[in-house]
């Protein structure tokens, strides 16, 4: 019986110590932003604009030129469309202004789904640059540019 137990022992320290390392390897705003964005999809989709708008800057802006009344008015276009909306993220890529320690962005491709039933009827696959701003202690999404992936 020890023979057992003591592999599972060393394979149990062993994932506890590489968790450890990987915990203290992580930049702790590198973190944070990737919370800010998962309560920014979490908004999504559950339909929740004042929670969405509450992660944005008082000058938010798009790369169209849209504002955050703008961004109000088309969530809640969205919301009304779609009973469902689902939002999958993937190759998401944080970078910290090495100059400005109040700026960060982040890179990744979304994949936005919406429909009225279990099953979504609609979707589409974007490359998003969203540029973060750290104020009054915590980070604030400032700009946000999309592209349709084909």
């Amino acid at each position: 019986m020890t023979s057992i137990h003591h592999p599972l022992r060393l394979l149990a320290l062993l994932a506890a110590l590489c968790g450890f390392l990987v915990a203290c390897s992580e930049n702790p705003d590198e973190t944070r932003l990737l919370q800010r964005l998962d309560a920014l999809e979490t908004a999504l989709q559950e339909k929740q604009a004042d929670s969405a708008l509450d992660l944005l800057t008082d000058r938010f802006s798009t790369g169209r030129g849209e504002t955050r009344d703008d961004i109000r008015r088309l969530l809640l276009l969205h919301f009304f469309r779609n009973r469902n909306i689902g939002v999958v993220r993937s190759q998401t890529e944080v970078t910290l202004d090495e100059a400005d320690s109040g700026q960060a962005s982040i890179r990744f491709h979304a994949l936005v789904t919406g429909g009225e039933g279990l099953l979504l009827d609609r979707g589409r696959q974007f490359r998003v640059e969203s540029h973060w701003l750290f104020e009054e202690g915590d980070w604030y999404l400032e700009r946000l540019e999309w592209q349709p992936l084909l």
